[in-house]
């Protein structure tokens, strides 16, 4: 991290908030990950019934503001989700304006309003509003912000600035108030839940014993001095209720979502952008496997590659991502000298794609309920061949022994067979997401559905 950007979040965030971050991210995240065996039981997956959406012949040109938490440069699945919605429909005519908070300097900032400090700009063309608080509120990790008046007061103002047809609320952290001003205003707003800040603090319903946790007992299991899980739950509640629509990225979720909240929900699987290139393998002895993805306890690298070092075929692992210095420190020590293990750092789209292409099979060991995975999707549109574990979302996109295999539980015997298994498979069938138009067509429909009913 950059000395600027260390300045920026000493002055956006609470010290104590950004200690109590470090403690959970450094600490609490290897203890609540070091015991696997409760959670790792296959998550339930019973059948709901998607909510179909009929796609417009013509489509009404929109102005839509889209609110994130965080945004570029921060890289996570939300943030690539905002970006490729709103770069496409863009693309298709239309107008979305990215807000997103940003953590940096005040004098960064060149406008005030009623305790928010923001600025206009863009990227890739696409209009972007970054915002942060004059002073420092509490809980801008961890809680809810619904009853925020300073973000409330803010969205009032760019309701009138821009006269959105629609509001688009990609994640409830920061800017949950933005849903109360669109209330207030008259405009149609929609959600989409990209992952479980709405019932839990941590975002993974993993509580801090390493269990797979519902709401009903969230306070018992995670006491922090936070907000408290029954208030998250009535805030989220209201935001959801009063929302034209709630979408979520997999049926995981949505069963999740109709289970603790009784909506039923569109499921929109999150577009890929393919790049124009082939994907094409030459016969060799070497399986050659792939980790993409953050290098942090949750993903569940540390678990996989000593089970790895016992395959009985010859094999390579190539490791791309970045994280927690301290894990990636472990995972190096946990690799030892092992020459087929090789950490290739951040890479690129285009040098991720090239590693794609190299790839037989992708390897993902989340310890956590994944709401999606693009990795998982690029992988299968690439042609890889993919292991997931058995929990989240993850298993919906495997058909066994045609692109895939799925570990039954994080065992060594388990890895070893899955692995196999998935080396032997060849991709014969496309994903299902892996067009970049359906997303956005759905999301279109639904913005001028929701435009028609005010």
């Amino acid at each position: 991290m950059r000395i600027s950007e260390l300045i920026g979040m000493f002055s956006t965030y609470r010290v104590s908030d950004l200690l109590r971050r470090c403690w959970e991210k450094l600490i609490e995240d290897s203890e609540r990950y070091r015991n696997l065996s409760v959670h790792m039981k296959k998550t339930p997956n019973n059948q709901l019934q998607n909510i179909k959406v009929e796609m417009p012949v013509k489509s009404e040109l929109l102005t839509i503001l889209i609110a994130a938490h965080v945004y570029f440069p921060s890289a996570g699945g939300t943030e690539q989700f905002v970006h490729g919605l709103a770069s496409r429909l863009k693309d298709t005519g239309h107008r979305p304006v990215i807000i997103a908070h940003r953590a940096d300097r005040k004098k960064a900032f060149h406008n005030e309003y009623q305790g928010i400090l923001w600025r206009e700009t863009q990227i890739d063309g696409v209009e972007l509003i970054e915002y942060r608080h004059v002073g420092k509120p509490k809980g801008l990790f961890t809680d809810l912000l619904f009853d925020d008046p300073c973000i409330r007061n803010f969205g009032k103002l760019l309701l009138e600035k821009y006269k959105p047809h629609v509001f688009h609320l990609t994640h409830l952290q920061k800017g949950s108030a933005f849903a109360l001003a669109c209330k207030e205003q008259g405009i149609p707003y929609i959600v989409t839940l990209t992952d479980f800040f709405c019932l839990c603090r941590y975002s993974t319903l993993i509580d801090r014993q390493g269990c797979y946790c519902h709401r009903s007992d969230c306070d018992t299991r995670c006491k922090s001095g936070m907000q408290s899980g029954s208030d998250r739950y009535k805030r989220a509640k209201e935001i959801l209720k009063n929302a034209f629509t709630v979408c979520v990225p997999s049926g995981f979720v949505a069963r999740r979502i109709h289970h603790e909240y009784g909506i039923l929900s569109h499921i929109i699987p999150h577009s890929i952008d393919v790049p124009n290139i082939r994907f094409q393998r030459e016969p060799h002895e070497t399986a050659r496997f792939l980790y993409v993805g953050k290098l942090s306890p949750h993903k569940g690298i540390h678990i996989l590659i000593p089970i790895m070092k016992k395959l009985d075929f010859k094999w390579e692992l190539s490791i791309c991502g970045s994280g927690n210095p301290l894990y990636i420190r472990k995972l190096h020590k946990i690799a030892g000298n092992d020459e087929r293990i090789s950490f290739l750092g951040q890479l690129t789209r285009a040098e991720l794609w090239n590693a794609y292409a190299k790839a037989d099979v992708v390897i993902i060991p989340s310890v956590v309920p994944e709401t999606y995975s693009f990795v998982l999707h690029e992988a299968l549109a690439a042609g890889c061949s993919v292991a997931v574990s058995p929990i989240g979302a993850l298993p919906e996109a495997i058909k066994e022994g045609i692109n895939g295999a799925v570990f039954s539980e994080l065992s060594e015997k388990e890895i070893l067979s899955g692995l196999a298994a998935a080396r032997a498979c060849q991709l014969i069938e496309p994903p299902e997401s892996g067009f970049p138009d359906r997303e956005c067509q759905e999301y279109i429909c639904l913005y001028n559905m929701g435009v028609k009913g005010r």
